[in-house]
């Protein structure tokens, strides 16, 4: 997923691209210190580059805070589809949170 978020980090520390990283929250009302940058990663990251890696209950959460409206238990390839082409207002001022996990090498040498 580095290769996906990396160009969009606003805030954080990523720079190995060893690390692994894990959705946190996608809201347009959080502060950069929220969430220590030491751990976490602030993206303006597009959603379509990024919702293929993310779980179901994080693209319902993804498809509220634009306002989507989605049938229940549809499959997530269709979910999927949706951010495709998707683009609103609420877009331009949405931050992705992910937590660093960093990999066991770039852990041991710290």
């Amino acid at each position: 997923m580095f290769k996906d978020i990396a160009p969009y980090i606003v805030q954080g520390d990523a720079k190995s691209t060893k690390n692994s990283f894990r959705f946190v929250v996608h809201d347009k009302h959080i502060r950069m210190s929220d969430y220590d940058s030491k751990y976490f990663v602030y993206t303006k990251v597009p959603l379509c580059n990024i919702i293929h890696h993310l779980s179901v209950k994080a693209i319902l959460n993804i498809v509220c805070v634009h306002g989507i409206k989605i049938l229940s238990h549809i499959p997530k390839a269709i979910m999927v589809n949706i951010f495709d082409a998707h683009h609103c207002a609420t877009c331009n001022d949405v931050i992705t949170i992910f937590s660093v996990v960093r990999s066991k090498l770039v852990h041991e040498r710290n």
